[in-house]
């Protein structure tokens, strides 16, 4: 198929509301009870909370079950030697992959041992091939796979979608980029990237000095702010379209987490990233309380597995801060979509009545051409704030650029705002995923990180 609305599961994607709240009800029921018998972990969880699932008819009933978090799950691993007691399946069975998260940027610095049976391997293949298409991916395109690969079962979940599709999948990983860009492209010019945006800045850079231009339709990819914000899709479409031959560039954002799996893709409608709700049961809560939200509402997302054998999740707590739409996009998927996601709940920046979050700050750069988008945010531990300081390079700003900035950001963020610019070794910078709001103690940390980013690409 080659139009702008692809599926490739359609019915399942088209189905009607009603169709969709049937299949998740039923598929709640036999996770509640499959949980029951086969997890310690939640066995003990409902015991203690005097819970019985049996009360849970409808998805009305969903928050009458407890949230879970993930500091629970890595107590229950610190009494375990690996996985915990919420492994649902047998530990030994062949073909499962392990995999870990929270390795480099864990806000509590503890990564969380992952298991994986090859069932749920295959759902969350199924799930990417209907990502990839939905985002224009086709089966024609050499899809260069940019990710970082160490323990991230989402890199693998790409890799089965693209086979699922039917493209070719170029595993290149996140290092020494000029190597990847000067040697591979020429063998299989490149016409869909699965990057970071962060990435995705230094790859068009380097692309560029190869002199080519490469027939590039699609960009899409994850863990950072960037491709949702939509001053800065425009600034990312217009580096790739300096190396591509295409007259349109589809610039997705992609949504996921590895303890829980792919949860949604944009479409080149860019109105929000489409959920996989026959995968899925969606739930924007309010941090505070954990009172669910109406529709439209901004809270944390919290997500319950329909699909997964090896270590289901219910209604876990994503940290991520977000809001849903159920209205049937222009492209007639009629699954609900996220919109974007704001931040995540523990790294807001607390400014009197107002949560303020890396991605707002980045929309406001975003909009200065002149400016890089380079700049660092440092928390000092208060609790409340009255003024956000954001630390710029002084080799990129003026003092006229940083009055414009100090206005624009102060007007958007609703908070007053001091650009105060440093030396460009000062400010913490990331080739791959970056963190640009961070605290004070931190920092050591971080800055090894980004260290360690800049020596894997010489």
């Amino acid at each position: 198929m080659s139009n702008a609305y692809q599926y490739w599961m359609e019915e399942m994607e088209t189905l009607s509301r009603p169709a969709l709240a049937a299949i998740q009800t039923e598929k709640l029921k036999d996770l509640l009870i499959y949980c029951q018998s086969h997890s310690r972990f939640y066995e003990e969880k409902y015991a203690e909370s005097g819970i019985s699932i049996s009360k849970v008819q409808g998805l009305e009933d969903i928050s009458y079950l407890p949230l879970t978090s993930r500091e629970e799950l890595e107590e229950d691993q610190r009494k375990d030697d690996r996985f915990g007691n919420l492994v649902c399946n047998g530990r030994e069975e062949p073909g499962q992959t392990i995999g870990m998260t929270g390795i480099k940027f864990s806000a509590t610095g503890r990564p969380l041992r992952l298991i994986m049976s090859v069932e749920d391997a295959a759902t969350q293949g199924k799930l990417a091939a209907r990502g990839l298409s939905c985002a224009g991916v086709e089966a024609r395109d050499y899809m260069y796979l940019m990710d970082f690969p160490q323990f991230n079962l989402l890199y693998m979940h790409m890799g089965l979608g693209s086979i699922n599709v039917g493209s070719k999948c170029i595993l290149v990983g996140m290092e020494r980029a000029e190597r990847n860009t000067s040697i591979y492209t020429r063998l299989y010019p490149p016409s869909c990237f699965y990057i970071s945006p962060s990435y995705s800045k230094l790859v068009t850079k380097l692309l560029k000095q190869t002199k080519g231009r490469y027939p590039i339709r699609t960009v899409l990819g994850w863990s950072e702010p960037g491709y949702s914000l939509p001053t800065w899709r425009n600034r990312f479409r217009e580096m790739w379209s300096e190396v591509s031959t295409e007259a349109n560039i589809n610039i997705c954002d992609v949504y996921g987490m590895v303890e829980v799996g792919l949860m949604g893709v944009e479409c080149p409608e860019n109105r929000g990233l489409h959920g996989f709700e026959d995968a899925y049961i969606y739930e924007i809560i309010d941090p505070e309380t954990g009172k669910v939200m109406q529709p439209g509402e901004e809270g944390e997302l919290v997500i319950t597995h329909l699909e997964r054998t090896a270590m289901p999740l219910i209604r876990y707590r994503t940290g991520d801060i977000t809001s849903i739409q159920y209205e049937t996009c222009d492209c007639g998927r009629t699954h609900l979509r996220l919109a974007g996601i704001r931040g995540r709940r523990d790294q807001a920046i607390k400014a009197g009545s107002r949560k303020i979050y890396q991605s707002m700050i980045e929309e406001s750069m975003g909009g200065l051409k002149r400016f890089s988008g380079n700049f660092n945010v440092v928390l000092d531990g208060s609790d409340d704030i009255s003024r956000i300081n954001i630390d710029v390079p002084d080799t990129e700003s003026t003092e006229e650029i940083r009055q414009e900035m100090q206005e624009l950001c102060s007007k958007n963020l609703g908070v007053p705002v001091t650009i105060t610019p440093r030396p460009k070794d000062e400010i913490l910078t990331f080739i791959h995923r970056s963190q640009k709001v961070f605290k004070a103690e931190d920092r050591e940390r971080l800055v090894k990180e980004a260290a360690n980013q800049r020596r894997a690409e010489t």
